[in-house]
């Protein structure tokens, strides 16, 4: 009888374990990062109806590529995942109040929502570049977003780990995600354009090696 029972905890044991394994999620075998010092989120946007415009960028944030297999110079970026935190408050345009103005209230509101998040959904292949499809999350609204992307170089390190440039551009509407929209200016109607161009352009480091 102790035999028998004992044969059983350790099915059930067994079974746990099994089922434990099967649920589990894929294990993230490998990841690359962005190197924010040569990498650059910036943006455009038109005032009083395109006769100037405005440029600035966010200076701190954290991007990253995970594969769920080995990593390689010959590594498909279809296969990746990709995350990216934005700091709302690192917004730079070369004008502290404006910069202050824009992390206010009216516009990225900071302290409510400190980060601007991007999670990919699928990456696919389409002609020489990449369509990254993904949820971008700003100011509490979240849209989904199909991003072409351009590999601008691949150059690998001396034992094959991959080091990759990309680009990509893109136009948002700032309304979708309520930003700036109770805004006014005291004399100029529409001051601000609606439609940014985003325009960035990503370096990232070599992985990590394998202790």
């Amino acid at each position: 009888m102790h035999k028998r029972c004992s044969i059983i905890i350790r099915q059930l044991v067994l079974s746990i374990f099994i089922l434990a394994c099967a649920s589990a999620p894929a294990q993230i075998l490998n990841s690359v990062e962005v190197e924010p010092n040569h990498s650059t989120i910036g943006f455009v946007v038109p005032i009083a109806g395109g006769i100037t415009k405005v440029t600035g960028k966010f200076t701190d944030f954290k991007i990253t590529l995970s594969w769920n297999e080995p990593l390689s110079k010959n590594s498909d970026l279809t296969k990746c995942s990709i995350n990216a935190a934005i700091k709302a408050a690192s917004i730079n345009t070369g004008n502290v109040d404006r910069d202050k103005d824009l992390q206010g209230a009216k516009f990225f509101d900071v302290q409510n929502h400190p980060e601007i998040a991007f999670q990919s959904k699928l990456v696919k292949k389409k002609d020489n570049e990449y369509l990254l499809v993904g949820d971008l999350t700003m100011r509490g609204k979240t849209k989904t977003l199909e991003l072409p992307v351009a590999v601008t170089g691949m150059s690998p390190t001396e034992d094959g780990r991959p080091v990759w440039g990309f680009s990509t551009r893109l136009k948002l509407n700032r309304k979708e995600f309520d930003i700036g929209t109770d805004w006014v200016h005291s004399a100029i109607p529409n001051f601000i354009g609606d439609e940014v161009t985003v325009e960035i352009d990503l370096w990232t480091r070599p992985p990590k090696k394998k202790q």
